[in-house]
């Protein structure tokens, strides 16, 4: 488990969430926790062995017009499951440890609060994430701020590379650390 507490990853509860592994403070319970794949969705089957599944992972142990637990091979008909549809409250509204934990940050926050793309986490190292559009602006007082130098005879340290490669970021959260 990692220092901040158990990791999971959400899926259908926010699109910015999606996919991207959260350090939650406490424990989800196990029965919003797919028992094959590890991933937390709205909804889950609680099979009659009591293992539970999302619902792709459901449908992928098809067998014969039922399903087989692809844990313990039990058989079940669909009537045998029981459904459940978690409130995006319920786990949007729990605890989740800051993503630059690793380097220091003992920042908390609701994991509504992660939504937002312009986290910044100055604390442990420097690191901050910032969305594209935000880079651009950024970017751009750069530029503002190096012509200046230029202009005024101070030294400019190119840090952030070519401005090809700076213009094109098509990924949400990009990292920098300070030096």
């Amino acid at each position: 488990m990692p220092p901040g507490g158990p990791e999971y990853t959400l899926v259908g509860f926010s699109d910015q969430l999606d996919w991207r592994p959260l350090h939650f403070v406490k424990p989800i319970p196990a029965n919003r926790i797919c028992s094959a794949c590890g991933i937390v969705r709205r909804t889950t089957a609680l099979l009659p062995c009591m293992h539970v599944l999302c619902e792709c992972c459901y449908e992928q142990c098809a067998q014969d017009g039922g399903r087989v637990c692809p844990l313990d091979g039990h058989r079940c008909q669909g009537g045998d499951v029981d459904w459940k549809e978690s409130a995006v409250e319920e786990i949007l509204g729990r605890k989740v440890s800051c993503w630059n934990e690793e380097n220091g940050c003992k920042a908390m926050r609701f994991v509504y609060n992660t939504i937002e793309p312009r986290q910044m986490c100055l604390s442990g190292g420097g690191f901050f994430a910032i969305n594209a559009r935000t880079l651009m602006r950024l970017a751009e007082a750069v530029v503002t701020y190096s012509v200046i130098l230029i202009q005024t005879g101070d030294t400019v340290i190119h840090a952030l590379g070519p401005a090809t490669g700076l213009f094109n970021q098509q990924e949400d959260v990009i990292g920098f650390k300070k030096q």
